[in-house]
């Protein structure tokens, strides 16, 4: 009985050791990046649904970085304004204003609303550095544009 025991404890860490670390939450981390970003621009946008579609590990400079490419569903609580221009379309940050509000801004801009419930499909990836405490999130990139962590 025992010597069956050690056979089935050997293959169980055998397993686990194998598998990617189930410790490591980089899903929720990089949900958590961007609902901050989010949250930081606009309390009217809501994460509805994040999905990893790949992730690899990558070196750049000598340093390991791990490249997580994800899809985003948002939707909007409240009826909102966004603004946009030619040069920064919208999805450059996640501003919006509601009612009269408006940004300041020297340049012409267009404005798109957006009515309460609308959901938008986003996708993109976010990059990881590894450290002693774990893998970090450093930076995302939501179609096409990039967010650095301060």
């Amino acid at each position: 009985m025992n010597k069956i025991s050690l056979v089935l404890i050997t293959m169980v860490l055998f397993v686990l050791s194998s598998c990617t670390n189930i410790f490591d939450d980089r899903m929720g981390k990089a949900k958590d990046f961007i609902r901050e970003q989010i949250e930081s621009d606009s309390k009217y946008i809501a994460i509805t649904e994040f999905t990893k579609v790949d992730g690899q590990i990558t070196k750049l400079l000598g340093e390991e970085l791990y490249k997580l490419e994800f899809k985003l569903d948002i939707e909007y609580t409240k009826e909102t304004n966004m603004y946009y221009n030619s040069f920064l379309p919208a999805y450059s940050n996640f501003k919006t204003y509601v009612g009269k509000e408006t940004p300041d801004s020297w340049l012409k801009l267009k404005r798109y609303i957006f009515t309460k419930g609308e959901k938008v499909n986003l996708q993109g990836h976010v990059y990881f550095v590894n450290k002693d405490s774990g893998w970090q999130p450093i930076k995302y990139i939501i179609n096409g544009f990039e967010f650095e962590k301060e």
